[in-house]
């Protein structure tokens, strides 16, 4: 099943021209909180020596123990302030980008709920936007998905990449001390950045523009690779990321 994103690509006609298309950087230049992307880079390192390592069957299979301890210790209730925070947050960084459009492009935001649609397009992969690793797993997926220009993996690989987060975040100190507030904030700007640039990728494959395709490619590749992951040598496989 494909991943269905019909109000990023509402957004995405407001600001597909924008200068520079940074749209992996959009949201986190804006995102304050004391636990954000760039406070994940950990976590990050984390995967990618776990995918760099010799890969066993077992890699990316969570017990039982795993799945309720990551439960309860990566889901929340959320805030309906944090969420409106954040929200605007997104909606000026993308109005930032193309302030022509800026009238448009709030009043798409004021309309819909990016959050509503995430759960209802990612619920046949079981993931919520109410847990991180949820949230991350959904957005590391999407990178990968984008700079190597394939499908929408199968559910079975979204829960090895699931497993494989969900146990790099439970080891993360910053995150073990992050109140719901800011596990919130971290989850939301995560689903705001996967639903926008999976609308990115939506839109150019809808019109049939290899010349896009290839350039969120490349821009994907050259935004993850400054925070160390180097989505070109992982493959997405039956046990979650692994080295090439």
């Amino acid at each position: 099943m494909m991943f269905r994103l019909w109000v990023s690509l509402v957004l995405i006609g407001c600001v597909q021209h924008a200068a520079a298309m940074d749209y992996l950087g959009m949201f986190n230049a804006s995102n304050t909180a004391g636990v954000n992307i760039a406070g994940t880079i950990a976590v990050n390192a984390a995967i990618k020596k776990q995918a760099g390592d010799a890969a066993s069957s077992r890699q990316g299979q969570a017990s039982d123990a795993l799945h309720a301890r990551a439960k309860q210790a990566l889901t929340y209730t959320p805030d309906p302030l944090v969420s409106k925070r954040v929200k605007q947050k997104f909606t000026t960084a993308v109005q930032k980008a193309d302030p022509a459009k800026a009238g448009h492009i709030a009043a798409v935001m004021a309309s819909n709920n990016v959050l509503v649609d995430f759960d209802r397009d990612m619920a046949p992969y079981g993931l919520r936007s109410n847990n991180v690793a949820d949230a991350m797993s959904a957005y590391w997926i999407t990178m990968w998905m984008i700079a190597h220009q394939k499908a929408a993996p199968t559910r079975k690989r979204v829960a090895a990449v699931r497993s494989q987060v969900a146990t790099n975040l439970l080891d993360n100190a910053m995150l073990a001390k992050a109140s719901p507030r800011q596990r919130q904030e971290v989850a939301e700007g995560l689903v705001y950045e996967t639903m926008f640039a999976l609308g990115q990728r939506a839109d150019a494959e809808r019109r049939r523009d290899r010349a896009r395709q290839r350039e969120l490619a490349d821009a994907t590749q050259a935004n993850l690779l400054e925070k160390g992951i180097d989505l070109q040598g992982l493959r997405l496989t039956s046990i979650g990321f692994a080295g090439d």
